[in-house]
């Protein structure tokens, strides 16, 4: 059952005062209870910014599933939630998910999710933090993942321990941002991406 602004009623949610603790709290529970967290950062009509984290226990942290608790906006045909512009949709692949160097970034679900929100895509993973755009485009080399098969050999990929610079994660990972514990530190997200 939906609310008045489109949303789905009784989304649990927990709201964070900076992107910091959203994504440090993620993390971390996503590492206790071994499921993908998901949450929001939002925006309203004067540029103030929010950051939910969603309930893990709601079945709604797939990050394919988020979009099925957001709107959209008559209005300005934005994805909204909370009567909030949805700026960014962020998620973890808890690290027991994955081999220690496996590839832990955006999947083909994630680029769905980021094509029907409209918005960036982050995941946060063992090795490192990853964007993936509504348009498909990898922060490295231009190239464009738009079609299901661009990812089937993707999930096969592995991090060559030996050369951990980014140049030579992007070999394995075309969306990665930079390393997990780095961006935990100072997390910030692209700007020149937003819509």
């Amino acid at each position: 059952m939906r609310d008045e602004n489109g949303n789905l009623k009784d989304v649990k949610y927990y709201k964070f005062d900076d992107l910091k603790s959203m994504t440090n709290f993620m993390w971390e529970t996503s590492q206790d209870v071994n499921i993908e967290i998901s949450g929001y950062v939002l925006t309203d009509e004067n540029g103030k910014t929010y950051y939910y984290v969603f309930d893990w226990n709601n079945g709604f942290n797939d990050a394919k599933n988020s979009m099925n608790i957001s709107a959209i906006d008559k209005k300005t045909n934005r994805s909204v939630f909370d009567g909030k512009n949805i700026a960014a949709q962020i998620h973890t692949h808890p690290s027991k998910n994955y081999s220690q160097n496996a590839y832990d970034g955006p999947s083909y679900k994630d680029y769905e999710t980021a094509t029907a929100l409209g918005v960036p895509v982050y995941t946060i993973g063992f090795t490192g933090v990853s964007v993936i755009t509504s348009k498909g485009i990898s922060t490295s080399d231009g190239n464009i993942f738009t079609k299901k098969s661009d990812w089937e050999n993707m999930g096969k990929r592995h991090y060559d321990m030996n050369n951990l610079t980014v140049a030579g994660r992007r070999e394995t990972n075309p969306f990665y941002i930079t390393s997990r514990m780095s961006w935990l530190n100072k997390p910030q997200l692209l700007n020149s991406i937003f819509p």
